[in-house]
């Protein structure tokens, strides 16, 4: 996440998901991992703005020492200590070439979801130039599955970004689907897929 995109429509449609997910009971105990790629720390008000524009609670916030993302990639994982489900805001989304830090890693996503079968990961995801949000996911969704053999994946669709849930609990990933089907009325098939 960067500051300079702080209050776009973008943070409204990422709020939009979180309350509707958690008003529902599909995510539970949701904490936020902002991933921030700024040269310099955030003031507690640009947090603030950015908990009210996601629709979380400003204490929902995974906090590091260095909270700009650009350290040791491995220490700054291995101190979320946060236990419930998580969504990861990269500035571009899930790396399946070579990654920066604009990037997460699928190394870093199997650590984020660890020994917890039952988390689920929501992580932020753009496409490139050149190629469609469906065709940036399926890359997306093939190198996480050539990684994970016991892992389920859904995503949420628009025409230039996305949001992937990940979770090892496939009945997770069919609840949070089933609800976005049926909340679209099923009127758009290529906008919500599952891979089980």
């Amino acid at each position: 996440m960067r500051l300079q995109f702080l209050g776009d429509a973008l943070d409204h449609w990422k709020g939009s998901l979180f309350q509707r997910l958690c008003r529902e009971g599909l995510l539970n105990d949701l904490h936020v991992e902002p991933m921030i790629t700024d040269s310099r720390i955030w003031t507690l008000k640009e947090l603030c703005a950015y908990a009210t524009l996601l629709n979380i609670k400003d204490r929902s916030f995974i906090l590091h020492s260095d909270t700009t993302f650009t350290g040791n990639r491995l220490d700054y994982f291995n101190s979320v200590q946060h236990q419930g489900d998580l969504f990861l805001d990269p500035d571009t989304g899930i790396a399946t070439g070579s990654p920066n830090r604009k990037h997460i890693t699928i190394q870093e996503i199997e650590l984020l979801l660890g020994n917890n079968p039952n988390r689920v990961l929501a992580i932020y995801q753009h496409t490139r130039q050149g190629i469609t949000m469906s065709q940036r996911v399926d890359e997306v969704i093939k190198a996480l599955l050539r990684e994970f053999k016991d892992i389920s994946c859904t995503s949420y669709e628009s025409a230039l970004v996305a949001m992937i849930f990940v979770s090892k609990r496939k009945e997770r990933m069919k609840s949070i689907n089933g609800y976005f089907h049926n909340l679209l009325c099923n009127a758009v098939k290529n906008r919500v897929r599952i891979w089980e």
